[in-house]
């Protein structure tokens, strides 16, 4: 073998390892490509969606041979779905009632108590169609059924079992390693059985924690919602009156006793404060905010109508007035802290349950209304705002100016009140003495 041999072998094996070295170098490249398989598992949720469609509602009610009447917990079950179905009915109700069975009489007397409880949970008359049966199979149990249509989330039906666990040709995608067919259907039958409100699922529902438009938000609801509701909207005459005002300046206690005239001066004044996070735009100082009669975009007519009807009915019915300061204590906002829950409880309960009035009251420098010195369950020193306060001075300076604000406030008022009415607003020249 010659020398120029070697070198051509040695050459010819170098190419092949760099050709094998470059081959499996090759094979750890990276790219960018997403290749699809079918070893990637189908999302269960599109081979089993929830549907939203019309179902039934049925209540069983079993009725011995010999009893008429309902138990207990058949009331019950009938006073509930009366309940569910003014929410949720889309059709009236029907009540399949036995007839030439054994217990075909006690079963109308039954339907008697059902048809009176239906009705006394606000089942109209046409809302409940009444429909005879006769069980073709003697063997079944005959009962009352009470079914009605409602919207609700469906799932489903949920494949055949076992044939579409293994191999088979009723689960192709075995050998593809995909999921059987009937995997997560189970899941979302669960999920559409615990679904309220089947609406949910097509349309939005408000986010009350997103602040993004405003930091207060406000709804409305049926008044049939509240269970115990008066339909009329009227009530007997309230012996207790309560305005509240939040306000940020901390210098009005967290409870005064108002005269009728003094009610009427402050359901004019209609005085609450806002501070930053209640409305865009505002600094850090709090702001006054003067809303006649606590809702001035809303009257059709004068202020002054409505405060002199107020005042009427005030001492027509001898109903005692309270001032209540829901806002600050100890200082300002910024410098006090919000007026604690459970001393607003204790006031306002007391004021209530009549109690509030046998307790002995002194009349306040600032503003001129009573304001009680002792109250059980609440600190004395609370009572009397500026003893919360560290700083005296600037207490003695804020409450000087929040009776400036009420006053430049009330000039629009003080050709539609009498001179008691004037009498009833806070002036500087008390605070001085």
């Amino acid at each position: 073998m010659t020398s120029a041999d070697s070198a051509v072998r040695r050459n010819l094996r170098l190419a092949v390892l760099a050709a094998g070295l470059s081959a499996a170098l090759g094979a750890c490249t990276h790219t960018d490509r997403v290749d699809t398989t079918a070893s990637i598992p189908d999302d269960y949720r599109l081979r089993h969606p929830i549907a939203i469609q019309e179902a039934d509602r049925t209540v069983n009610i079993f009725i011995g041979n010999t009893r008429g009447g309902l138990t207990a917990p058949q009331r019950a079950d009938v006073v509930g779905l009366a309940s569910v179905w003014l929410r949720e009915g889309t059709g009236a109700i029907v009540a399949e009632v036995p007839t030439g069975t054994s217990n075909a009489r006690a079963a109308a007397d039954s339907f008697r108590e059902v048809r009176s409880l239906l009705a006394a949970a606000g089942v109209p008359p046409r809302g409940i169609i009444v429909r005879h049966y006769h069980p073709a199979d003697p063997r079944l149990f005959a009962t009352i059924r009470l079914t009605y249509p409602r919207i609700a989330a469906v799932a489903g039906p949920c494949g055949v079992w076992p044939d579409d666990i293994g191999p088979s040709a009723k689960n192709r995608g075995y050998l593809d390693n995909k999921p059987y067919w009937n995997f997560g259907c189970a899941t979302q039958r669960n999920l559409a059985s615990m679904i309220d409100n089947p609406s949910d699922l097509v349309q939005p529902r408000p986010d009350f924690n997103d602040g993004s438009k405003t930091e207060n938000t406000r709804s409305a609801y049926p008044l049939e919602f509240i269970p115990n509701a008066s339909m009329t909207g009227c009530a007997g005459q309230p012996k207790n009156l309560v305005m509240l005002a939040a306000d940020a300046f901390g210098v009005l206690p967290p409870i005064a006793r108002l005269t009728p005239a003094q009610a009427m001066y402050h359901f004019l004044s209609g005085y609450t404060a806002k501070v930053a996070g209640t409305e865009r735009d505002l600094g850090s100082e709090p702001q006054p905010e003067f809303s006649a009669c606590f809702g001035s975009p809303f009257l059709p007519r004068h202020p002054g109508v409505y405060g002199n009807m107020l005042r009427a009915l005030i001492a027509k019915h001898k109903v005692d007035c309270w001032l209540v300061n829901t806002g600050w204590t100890g200082g300002k906002y910024g410098t006090g802290r919000r007026m604690p829950i459970k001393v607003t409880r204790a006031l306002l309960g007391a004021a209530l349950d009549g109690s509030l009035r046998d307790v002995p009251f002194h009349n306040d420098r600032y503003f001129g209304f009573a304001v009680p010195t002792s109250v059980r369950g609440v600190e004395p020193h609370i009572l009397d705002p500026v003893r919360t306060w560290a700083d005296k001075i600037e207490f003695d300076r804020t409450a000087r100016a929040l009776i400036g604000m009420f006053q430049q406030n009330f000039t629009k008022f003080e050709n539609d009140v009498d001179a008691e009415v004037k009498a009833a607003a806070p002036a500087v020249k008390e605070a001085a003495e």
